[in-house]
């Protein structure tokens, strides 16, 4: 028997579990339910709160993008002004557990730089929030998952407003501070309707968005096999230097890993040299891999303490 007495079905009185929920069923007494929202699960999703969180995440990543190339600091700073980690989900990691808040203060100026650098690289292809992951350090799904978040804030509003009156839940009136406005591009402030726990307003997230914590390990993983499978082996100019150890002198992929040691640096060097390597990794090997999580493995996390507890 799984007993959720400290998620918010069981505190909200809905008498349902996880697979009977369109939402996170957030365990409300942590900070960190360890789920990530994932940009690649937004685009993958046809609900209609995914199509608009696209659409927001497109026109946003499209902006920031065009005043990069411009080279609009004030800009560039202005739009990222609002990306501060994101309290009122109960999802990623507990700020205890960071070293610093989402894309804050002590990262934000060489998180532009690495940013203007990257997208600056005529070769880069990096045409999606999520791609950044690839290239940048201390940017992994957790960052990805709160920049994501901030970016798409007034939607998740609107769809907790709407399981709120789906489940005729009481709601609360909060300022709400930096609301990414999809039509002016501006942060702003404004009263909305949420519902509340421990005099805070909690913000429900589709269960149909987040994936596991470590899925940016893996994904940089595989991008980094699939560009020595696809790319490195088939270059003799890279192999020059590299000693093989396959038969009668043929290079593996073990030779090329022991020469190049997985990094974000090698990761960039590679797909400013490889223009079709990104476009080619999405095409041919990512597209069959974006999967929304089960129940269960949604499960695991948000009533993992009473597995425990009854084991």
């Amino acid at each position: 028997m799984i007993l959720n007495l400290h998620n918010f079905s069981f505190i909200f009185g809905l008498e349902k579990k996880q697979n009977q929920l369109d939402f996170i069923d957030i365990n409300l007494h942590k900070k960190d339910n360890l789920l990530f929202l994932d940009p690649r699960l937004v685009s993958y999703n046809s609900d209609k709160f995914s199509k608009e969180m696209d659409k927001y995440l497109r026109k946003y990543w499209g902006v920031l993008i065009a005043e990069i190339k411009k080279e609009n600091f004030s800009q560039v700073f202005k739009l990222m002004r609002g990306l501060a980690e994101p309290k009122e989900t109960h999802l990623g990691f507990s700020e205890k557990k960071q070293s610093g808040n989402s894309v804050g203060n002590k990262l934000k100026p060489q998180f532009i730089r690495e940013l203007f650098s990257l997208i600056n690289n005529t070769n880069s292809h990096v045409t999606n929030l999520e791609d950044i992951e690839f290239f940048i350090d201390r940017v992994g799904e957790d960052r990805i998952s709160d920049i994501t978040t901030k970016i798409v804030k007034q939607v998740l509003i609107d769809f907790t407003i709407e399981e709120c009156r789906k489940h005729n839940l009481k709601t609360h009136t909060f300022l709400q501070k930096d609301i990414w406005n999809f039509e002016n591009g501006e942060w702003e402030s404004k009263f909305v309707d949420l519902p509340i726990f421990d005099s805070k307003p909690i913000i429900l997230i589709p269960k149909n968005i987040v994936r596991l914590r470590g899925g940016s390990k893996n994904i940089i993983s595989c991008f980094y096999r699939f560009a020595i499978r696809e790319y490195i082996l088939n270059d003799p100019s890279l192999l020059k230097g590299i000693f093989p150890t396959g038969k009668d002198g043929q290079h593996l992929s073990k030779d090329i890993k022991n020469h190049f040691p997985i990094s974000k640096q090698t990761l960039g060097e590679w797909n400013n040299k490889y223009p079709r390597l990104m476009v080619d990794f999405k095409s041919d090997y990512l597209h069959d891999k974006v999967a929304c999580l089960s129940d269960e493995e949604i499960e695991m996390i948000v009533y993992q303490t009473y597995y425990e507890n009854v084991s």
